[in-house]
C-alpha cells in the first residue's frame, strides 16, 4: 500500500510530484508475510548493482513492514491521507517534510487511530530495486540452528528430544522410544536430559515421571495458559490432604496403613480427595505413589527436584 511521496500524485500534492527527485523511488507499507515472500523471491535473483546499466537499480526504496495485524482496510492501494502526510516527516530532505507539515496543518485534527498506524516499523535500504531491496530484518539475527550430530552433541540431542516430545503432544514418550527415535545411547540421553533441566525451552519444561517424559508448560507461565483455556480455579487442599500428599511424595511407594501410622490418625477423607484429583494413585502392588499431575501441581520437572526433607521441614517452620 503506497504512502508518502508514492501517494503524492493521487492526493494532488503537485509540489512533491513536480520535484522529480524523491529520496525513495517507492514508499509503501507491506505485511510481514508479504515481506517474507518478497525476500525469498528477490534473493533468488542475481543482480549486481555495480555492473548494472539500469539507473533504477541504484535507487532506494522505503518498505514499512507491519509485523502485527494489518491495520488497514483490505485492498486499499493508498494509505489514508493523514498517514501518508505523517510518513513524509520521515524523509531526510526538508522539502518533503515541509509538504507533510503543510498537509497536516490543513487537515486539522488527526484521529488517534491514524497516529497509531504510523508506528509501523519501516526500513529504508538503498541498492538495486531487485535483489538488494532487503537482506536481514533489522534487529533480528540469523535464526539459531542445531547443526550437531545428536549422537555426539549434547545440545543437539536435547533439541531432538524436545522436537520428538512436541510431536507426541500431551501423550509423552518413554525413554526407550525416545532413544530409538533419535538414536541415542543411554548415557547421551541422560546428558541431554540434564542439559534440558539446566536450560529448558522458554515457557516450557521437560517433565519426567519414571521413564516417561512429556513436554509441559513451565510453572511460571501456567497462569496465562489457564486463563486462555478458561480453567476453573480449584479449591485449595486441606492441611490434612497436604500432609498426606507430602508423606506419599517422600515415602512412596507407601501403603495406606503406613500413611496413617506416621500421621497417627485416619486419612481416608484426605486420601480420597488426592485420588479424585489424580495427585496420587495406586501402583500395581496397590501402594500409593504420586502422579504426573502431582509434578504439575508442585511445579516440578521430576521427583528428584523435591527439596530435601530437612530443608522442607525448615521452610515449614
Amino acid at each position: 500500500m503506497r504512502t508518502g511521496a508514492s501517494a503524492a500524485a493521487a492526493y494532488g500534492w503537485d509540489e512533491l510530484t513536480g520535484q522529480g527527485n524523491s529520496t525513495w523511488r517507492l514508499d509503501a507499507y507491506l505485511s510481514l508475510e508479504m515481506f517474507d515472500t518478497l525476500q525469498e523471491q528477490l534473493n533468488r535473483l542475481d543482480i549486481d548493482a555495480e555492473s548494472s546499466d539500469d539507473p533504477t537499480c541504484h535507487e532506494g526504496v522505503l518498505l514499512r513492514v507491519v509485523d502485527e495485524g494489518w491495520p488497514f482496510p483490505p485492498h486499499y492501494p493508498l494509505a489514508p491521507q493523514p498517514l501518508a502526510a505523517l510518513d513524509l516527516l520521515d524523509y531526510p530532505d526538508d522539502f518533503a517534510r515541509r509538504v507533510g507539515r503543510e498537509v497536516l496543518n490543513e487537515l486539522g485534527e488527526i484521529r488517534p487511530a491514524v497516529l497509531a498506524r504510523h508506528s509501523a516499523k519501516a526500513r529504508a535500504m538503498s541498492g538495486p530495486l531487485g535483489g538488494k531491496i532487503v537482506e536481514l530484518r533489522r534487529g533480528r539475527g540469523p535464526r539459531s540452528r542445531v547443526e550437531g550430530d545428536p549422537k555426539t552433541d549434547t545440545r543437539a540431542a536435547a533439541a531432538h528430544i524436545v522436537g520428538v516430545l512436541w510431536a507426541s503432544a500431551s501423550e509423552g514418550m518413554g525413554v526407550r522410544d525416545l532413544r530409538a527415535a533419535i538414536g541415542l545411547s543411554r548415557e547421551r540421553f541422560e546428558e541431554a536430559f540434564e542439559f534440558l533441566l539446566r536450560e529448558p525451552p522458554l515457557g516450557l519444561a521437560v517433565q519426567r515421571q519414571g521413564d516417561e517424559l512429556r513436554l509441559v508448560t513451565a510453572p511460571e507461565v501456567s497462569s496465562s495458559v489457564e486463563r486462555h483455556l478458561n480453567v476453573p480455579k480449584t479449591v485449595a487442599l486441606s492441611k490434612a490432604a497436604l500432609e498426606v500428599l507430602a508423606l506419599v511424595a517422600y515415602r512412596q511407594p507407601i501403603a495406606r496403613s503406613g500413611v496413617e501410622l506416621i500421621r497417627g490418625s485416619a486419612s481416608d477423607s484426605a486420601l480420597e480427595t488426592l485420588l479424585q484429583r489424580g495427585l496420587v494413585a495406586h501402583n500395581a502392588h496397590h501402594l500409593l505413589v504420586t502422579t504426573r499431575a502431582f509434578l504439575e501441581f508442585a511445579g516440578l520437572r521430576e521427583l528428584a527436584d523435591l527439596p530435601d526433607l530437612g530443608q522442607a521441614t525448615d521452610q515449614e517452620s
